[in-house]
């Protein structure tokens, strides 16, 4: 009956182990996302994986490092035609 118990609470252990390795990830990716929605590109989130996690998390980085250069540029254009004006 203790082994059962014991079983039991060593798999509840093991499985928020788990559980809070594969979603913590996901909660860095909405905070980065979050971010980006304020206008803020340089938050990045680390891939620390090769599975599809990790690839969604380098895909990301691109993203909002592609997004933080077409917004600089941006800026510059209007402060460019701005300043013509």
């Amino acid at each position: 009956r203790y082994a059962l118990l014991a079983a039991l609470a060593t798999s509840l252990i093991l499985t928020q182990f788990l559980a809070h390795g594969m979603t913590s990830p996901l909660r860095q990716m909405t905070t980065a996302a979050r971010a980006m929605a304020r206008g803020d590109y340089s938050e990045r989130v680390r891939a620390t994986s090769r599975d599809e996690i990790g690839q969604l998390a380098t895909a990301y980085n691109q993203m909002a490092a592609d997004l933080g250069a077409a917004d600089e540029y941006r800026r510059g254009l209007i402060a460019n035609v701005s300043h013509e004006l």
